[in-house]
């Protein structure tokens, strides 16, 4: 993908990446899977990010369709988010509840229309 595509050195290109799954999505996975190790060799904490990123492989393959993924990714950040508030706000003092904090029980759905 080069420089405009998202490659290590330089920016994220939302375009060249998304037109690259339309057209290949099999060279998409490839070059995605390369991108991430690559970001996940260069963490100083990269043992615990390979961790993560093992996880949220799992998620994808047990869903059934990207809104199922997409779901279920967003409830391990919320539960990743709650568990560090949880850790912080005892440290913090400032009164807040170890599990105090969760999610929104209710979202607003946008609706989209399909081009065309």
């Amino acid at each position: 993908m080069g420089h405009n595509g998202g490659s290590q050195s330089g920016p994220f290109n939302f375009d060249a990446w998304a037109e690259l799954a339309k057209r290949d999505p099999a060279a998409f996975e490839r070059q995605r899977d390369r991108y991430i190790n690559a970001v996940i060799h260069r963490a100083s904490n990269h043992q615990r990010m390979r961790r993560l990123q093992f996880r949220i492989d799992r998620e994808r393959i047990r869903s059934h369709t990207s809104l199922q993924a997409c779901l279920r990714l967003s409830a391990l950040m919320w539960d990743s988010y709650c568990d560090l508030v949880d850790a912080v706000i005892p440290l913090a003092g400032n009164g807040i509840a170890p599990g105090s904090l969760s999610p929104p029980s209710t979202v607003k759905i946008l609706p989209f229309r399909k081009p065309g």
